[in-house]
């Protein structure tokens, strides 16, 4: 399952910087959940956090964003089933 990530997150990085604007806006993102963290403040932490992941989410869900995850490698493969248990 690791080896899978691995390989998947390699070919998604520069595709997910894409979906929030750019590596840049990513960046500024990491780098106001880490001054929040920094501050001590975890709410605001952990806000900051779920919007970064979120973004990225929602428009996933937009049917024509598939097709910008297709590459010369085909689509992705879902994941093993282990990660989508809550236990």
């Amino acid at each position: 399952m690791h080896s899978q990530l691995i390989a998947q997150m390699g070919r998604l990085m520069s595709k997910s910087a894409e979906l929030r604007g750019g590596l840049e806006q990513s960046a500024a993102e990491h780098r106001a959940i880490l001054a929040a963290i920094d501050a001590g403040d975890p709410g605001l932490a952990a806000r900051l956090l779920e919007e970064h992941i979120e973004v990225p989410q929602r428009v996933l869900r937009l049917p024509a964003a598939r097709a910008m995850f297709e590459d010369e490698d085909g689509p992705l493969e879902p994941l093993d089933e282990e990660l989508h248990t809550d236990g």
